[in-house]
């Protein structure tokens, strides 16, 4: 990352099962003053953002930067999906993460993987979004992953 870039930190409500295993994201971000940041990753967990969204941050009493409002959407989507280790492609789960990252790739999007096994962030962009959706709609059907829209604006 750009040496002129921070974390801005997003609270993360759990659901019932304890998901997501955090209570807070770090995202990277580019400053642009005034408590105005540019997102410049793909969120994992935060619901509502995208890569490039304009956000307000501030600092808290310890000094970390803390999201408090979007402030300028961009046109970028996320999507998020965890591809499922036990899966009737047997081929082991790195090779079957990587191969859905090369597909996402070629139909416009950027990926991002995540500590976690098979947990992918995707960055769409309005013109990639149907064909991405129909790659992970049609890998869901078949039982390979699962996915969700995080931040969705078409």
């Amino acid at each position: 990352m750009a040496e002129d870039h921070i974390k801005v930190l997003f609270e993360l409500k759990k659901d019932a099962d304890g998901y997501p295993p955090a209570d807070t994201e770090g995202l990277w971000a580019e400053p642009l003053g005034n408590n105005l940041f540019k997102i410049d990753n793909v969120p994992f967990f935060v619901k509502g953002i995208s890569c490039e969204d304009v956000v307000e941050a501030a600092a808290d009493s310890q000094g970390e930067l803390r999201f408090r409002s979007l402030v300028r959407p961009s046109a970028h989507n996320t999507l998020r999906v965890i591809v499922f280790r036990e899966s009737p492609d047997p081929r082991p789960l790195e090779e079957r993460v990587a191969d859905l990252r090369r597909q996402l790739e070629q139909v416009g999007c950027s990926t991002e993987l995540s500590h976690m096994p098979g947990l992918i962030a995707v960055d769409s962009e309005s013109a990639s979004l149907n064909r991405a959706l129909g790659v992970l709609q049609s890998g869901e059907k078949s039982s390979l992953w699962e996915y969700e829209e995080g931040a969705v604006r078409t």
